[in-house]
């Protein structure tokens, strides 16, 4: 079997938008309608409220970001902006603006839709349909990778539309691994034409995560509106895991050992500093077994350390018997 696992990741702070042409008043509008995007890519909010702060960043966005260019598309030939933000500018512009962080290592999505009208079938990624191309723009929108499968022979092996419509797991779950997508997602649309609205889509969204469903029907909506259902479902879902929200910050107080050297060391120090949950961090002691740091957070204490081991670089120690939080870091580990 071939595999085409890949590196699904978005990051929040590169940013696409089309243009009309090559000039600097349409870089202007280009970069606000960027800065928004990711702001909703950071903040996992659909729509971001305009708050002073956010209002103020709007009318000077090019005070955000480091780098842009123009270039095409490389498909339709449509110019287009492409800008890179300045990771620690947004995270204080949403810090001021009270607006929550969704941390930038997301659960990636593969998705297997049966669509029905007329006559049950699966949709790829080369299907060219409407529902799938605008599933991957909002997914790409809200900062959610997301892959739709090639349907190529490996996967009409391995999967039929009674397998997708019956969510049988077993065989979903096998197939998905080529992808190397964290979460499964399972689309049952059917199609039907209106004289009113023209095409319309009713069906069922659903998505296991930590071994429980996450669903949502739908009826009569238009291919961005239910698009646009499935994707939401499953981000404002992994929004209420993973989003850090506005509180007051706390300090923990916490030890990491199995650090060996100068090298080491800064490799954890710029991981923690890079991590968009952590405020600050300042190292309190220096032991020959552990350095003491002090890390700033605004996240509740199990939020905390659910995501300071999520990547799987710190692991608690389970050998500890002191006081306090202690760590161990695994330097080399790739990050899941």
């Amino acid at each position: 079997m071939s595999t085409v696992a890949a590196e699904l990741r978005i990051d929040p702070y590169e940013v696409e938008v089309e243009v009309v042409e090559q000039s600097v008043a349409a870089r202007g509008r280009a970069s606000t309608e960027a800065l928004l995007i990711t702001l909703s890519r950071v903040s996992g909010l659909a729509s971001i409220p305009r708050t002073p702060e956010i209002v103020a960043a709007l009318e000077a966005p090019a005070r955000f970001y480091s780098q842009f260019a123009f270039a095409d598309d490389g498909v339709s030939g449509q110019s287009i902006l492409r800008i890179t933000f300045e990771s620690r500018l947004v995270l204080d512009l949403i810090d001021r603006a009270g607006l929550p962080v969704w941390w930038s290592r997301r659960p990636s999505v593969v998705a297997w839709i049966v669509l029905d009208n007329g006559e049950p079938r699966l949709l790829g990624a080369g299907a060219g349909h409407a529902l799938t191309t605008l599933m991957s723009q909002r997914a790409l929108f809200r900062g959610l990778p997301l892959e739709i499968p090639l349907l190529d022979l490996d996967d009409t092996l391995r999967v039929s539309e009674t397998d997708v419509f019956s969510k049988t797991a077993e065989v979903l779950e096998a197939a998905s691994t080529r992808y190397g997508a964290d979460l499964v997602l399972t689309g049952r649309v059917k199609e039907r034409f209106s004289i009113a609205h023209g095409s319309v889509f009713s069906g069922d969204w659903e998505v296991w995560v930590a071994g429980q469903p996450v669903a949502h029907s739908f009826s009569d909506l238009t291919a961005v509106e239910a698009a646009n259902a499935g994707i939401d479902m499953v981000a404002d879902h992994l929004f209420g895991t993973y989003a850090v929200l506005s509180r007051r910050l706390v300090d923990y107080d916490i030890a990491v050992a199995g650090l060996d050297g100068a090298q080491s060391y800064a490799a954890l120090m710029d991981y923690l500093i890079n991590l968009e949950f952590v405020a600050q961090v300042g190292v309190t002691s220096v032991t020959p077994r552990a350095i003491q740091l002090k890390v700033a957070s605004r996240a509740a204490f199990e939020q905390f350390m659910m995501l300071l081991t999520h990547d799987g670089l710190l692991r608690e120690d389970a050998f500890h018997r002191g006081p306090g939080l202690q760590f161990v870091w695994l330097e080399g580990q790739a990050l899941n």
